[in-house]
């Protein structure tokens, strides 16, 4: 053969090592017993494609013990193959089924997969297109996108409407290998995801990249906590759009972590077994219409605190529904008054001063209310069940929790770092975790007549630096698993005149200057 030439292979089984050097289509033809095997019989590679612009259609490919298919070159395409990968139980895979590095123009399309590992690796690949496969594979990527660096970053890609379904692994990642690694001008569309554990993976600073109309289902077999539907991790500029998790087990249908300028708009996850969408280090992002419902928690963001004057510069609009409710979102609005008559799911305050917060209740989020650096706060009478923590409020001063009912929460109140504060008279039922959470600093700060029934710890006093101006006196704790009052490494705070069941009892680790700790405290 010349390149150019096209070589036809007729059904059967054809045992051994294909090494195509030539620029050709390799393509077969069924001439009644189905399209021709390529069977490497326990060789490292079934095909090795060592020229450029080669085209191998319409094979099947089997046996190899490294990778099914090498590319080697430019300009490759893979069309209509079925790759069976291992072909036998007794091949130990250390290599991806198709796998190319450095690779420019190539083509995978309409081909059938059946890996037990690894199913497609590029290493730095340039214009290359993953559209219309299946994916059955039970362990490790479907498809694995590495950069090695940003002098020679992957770029110009298309991995569109395949269907993945595996047990574990993950469908797509995009994975940095290098510090300075860069993915760009890479779209992830249309795809249906079922059954992985982290269904699309980007994992590295991006330029360009879209991830649009994907479908994610069932996931069985999988773990759940530590694994994902959509995650994006360290990137920037990343739209988000129109993707859709449906009746998912995993911890974060969506999870954007240590992310800035992103765009995420109408998706929707409903019925994922934990957190619907959650957000951790996420600055500059537009966030809009997006829908979640019937998830354990519809929407959740992780605390994390700037310096002071600097905002995160997130739009976070009030189209954004969970089981039907606005999320409410602010930074540095001064003067709100916000009530029931507001019907909100979620309220999510940054730099907010003077806020009254009243008389409202929801469920199912990561906090009732969460603020950040916003003083003068005021959250009283509200109810809120089934949240991650019911009340959440870090770095504000001059703080008042006051009446308010908070059920089935993983910690019912946690406020920390601040000066100036009452938190009383609330009722806290059935906490998975604790109670009351206090943390870091606290001076002038007193936490008293608080009714606390079922946790694991009723109040506990996290590093607390209390100054002797942190007050706990009057609580009433029961039936709490662990501790009525639990201390790690505190110092400085009073507890006095609470009441106690007997089986949960006062828990101290690594404490220091509590001499007027557990005074008049009642175990009974």
């Amino acid at each position: 053969a010349v390149d150019g030439d096209t070589i036809e292979v007729q059904s059967g089984q054809y045992i051994g090592q294909v090494f195509v050097n030539k620029s050709l289509i390799f393509r077969g033809i069924d001439t009644g017993t189905g399209y021709p095997v390529i069977d490497a019989n326990g060789s490292e590679c079934a095909v090795t494609l060592v020229a450029p612009s080669i085209e191998i259609i319409s094979m099947n490919i089997t046996g190899a013990n490294s990778s099914a298919v090498l590319i080697e070159n430019d300009n490759c395409t893979l069309l209509n193959l079925t790759i069976i990968h291992p072909k036998v139980t007794d091949y130990y895979l250390t290599y991806p089924a198709v796998t190319g590095e450095d690779v420019a123009g190539l083509t995978i399309s309409s081909c059938r997969f059946f890996v037990h590992g690894d199913t497609v690796a590029l290493y730095n690949p340039h214009g290359y297109s993953i559209t219309g496969n299946e994916f059955y594979n039970p362990y490790g990527y479907s498809v694995a996108i590495v950069s090695s660096g940003s002098a020679n970053p992957t770029e110009n890609g298309v991995i569109s409407g395949n269907t993945i379904t595996q047990s574990r692994g993950a469908g797509i990642g995009i994975i940095a290998k290098t510090a300075d690694s860069l993915v760009r001008n890479l779209t992830i569309s249309d795809n249906k995801i079922s059954g992985s554990g982290g269904s699309i993976g980007l994992f590295i600073p991006s330029q360009g990249v879209i991830i649009r109309n994907n479908t994610l289902t069932e996931n069985p077999g999988t773990i759940q906590k530590g694994v994902y539907g959509i995650m994006t991790y360290g990137t920037s500029g990343v739209l988000i759009e129109e993707n859709h998790v449906v009746g998912t087990d995993v911890e974060l249908a969506f999870r954007f972590e240590d992310c800035s300028g992103l765009t995420i708009t109408g998706n929707t996850v409903d019925g994922n077994s934990d957190t619907g969408m959650g957000f951790l280090w996420v600055t500059d992002s537009f966030v809009s219409q997006n829908t979640m419902d019937n998830n354990i928690y519809n929407f959740w963001m992780n605390p994390f605190i700037l310096d002071p004057g600097v905002l995160p510069g997130n739009v976070i609009d009030t189209t954004n529904l969970a089981d039907g409710k606005p999320v409410w979102y602010f930074e540095g609005v001064d003067d709100l008054s916000i009530d029931g008559s507001d019907n909100i799911s979620t309220i999510i305050l940054y730099a907010c001063d003077n806020a009254d917060i009243k008389e409202f209740s929801s469920s199912a989020n990561g906090a009732g209310v969460m603020a950040l650096r916003s003083e003068n706060l005021t959250i009283t009478d509200c109810s809120f069940e089934q949240m991650y923590r019911g009340i959440l409020s870090i770095s504000s001063p001059h703080l008042t929790v006051q009446g308010n009912h908070l059920t089935d929460c993983f910690d019912g109140i946690m406020v920390g770092d601040f000066f100036g504060g009452l938190v009383s008279d609330n009722l806290i039922e059935n906490s998975d975790d604790c109670g009351i959470v206090t943390g870091i600093y606290l001076e002038g700060v007193t936490v008293r007549d608080n009714t606390i029934d079922g946790a694991n710890a009723g109040i506990y006093l996290d590093r607390v630096s209390g100054y002797n101006n942190a007050i706990f006196s009057g609580n009433t704790i029961q039936n709490t698993h662990v501790a009525g009052i639990s201390s790690s490494s505190s110092q400085g705070a009073i507890l006095c005149e609470n009441t106690l069941d007997a089986e949960s009892g006062v828990a101290v680790e690594q404490a220091a200057g509590y001499g007027r700790w557990l005074h008049g405290d009642a175990v009974s």
